[in-house]
């Protein structure tokens, strides 16, 4: 008996065959794609949580400076004898020290253990048997003097080895009914200044020294003229400050 292959139904099934694989097809590539916006959604969700979560640390936390080694009283301290670490704000001891620069170049009047805080209340300048400015000023710093009013210098709580913030009061250029005018603006320039002395008192001197300067001032007449005070600014702070 001759073999006889039927042509329509061949192709209706073969139709129908690639039908389905179309179909199928079709499904993966758009199982692929949601699947691959869902990853993207939950990525972006997650990396946004974890800048939340770090903004929540960085806002609840604060670097403490701690000592690497144990620190002797009466050793000058230095940087790579320190370190930091970041804890809670609301376990941040009052007397703590949360800045290295604070507590570099300073002397310790009691020991510190090692990992322990740095006790800012304990720090003191190093004393010289002659206490000079130029001693007094940090390396790659400039002392600059400027004057400030009893409001500004606290009526005279401001101290030597004290840290501040300098705020500028600059004339900006406006336009009044057609005129110029010149109307002043408060900015902060800089902060975390160290000042190097308030008025002639560098703090630092020997306790000799600190009694004939009182008693000089006994006789000395008062001057009503503004207070001065000598900060350690940096070449590029002392240049934009020459222009303020």
């Amino acid at each position: 008996m001759p073999f006889k292959f039927d042509f329509k139904n061949f192709s209706l099934m073969s139709l129908i065959e690639r039908r389905g694989w179309i179909v199928a097809g079709a499904f993966a590539l758009a199982a692929a794609i949601l699947s691959w916006v869902m990853l993207s959604q939950e990525r972006v969700r997650l990396a946004n949580q974890a800048k939340q979560n770090l903004a929540a640390f960085q806002e609840n936390t604060l670097d403490i400076v701690l000592a690497k080694a144990d620190i002797p009283s009466g050793k000058l301290i230095s940087e790579n004898m320190l370190y930091t670490q970041r804890i809670d704000k609301n376990s941040l001891p009052a007397e703590a020290a949360t800045s290295v620069a604070r507590v570099v170049d300073r002397i310790s009047t009691v020991s510190i253990k090692e990992k322990y805080m740095i006790p800012v209340d304990k720090l003191v300048w190093p004393t010289t048997k002659e206490t000079t400015l130029a001693a007094k000023t940090p390396i790659g710093k400039r002392a600059m003097t400027i004057a400030v009013d009893n409001i500004s210098s606290l009526l005279g709580m401001i101290k030597p080895g004290d840290y501040v913030d300098v705020i500028g009061v600059i004339p900006l250029p406006v336009e009044v009914e057609g005129k110029q005018a010149a109307e002043p603006a408060t900015v902060p320039l800089f902060q975390n200044v160290l000042i190097l002395s308030v008025g002639t008192e560098l703090g630092a001197g020997s306790e000799k020294e600190s009694v004939s300067r009182r008693k000089a001032s006994e006789f000395t007449p008062k001057e009503s003229a503004a207070p001065l005070i000598t900060l350690s600014l940096s070449p590029e702070e002392a240049n934009i400050l020459a222009f303020v």
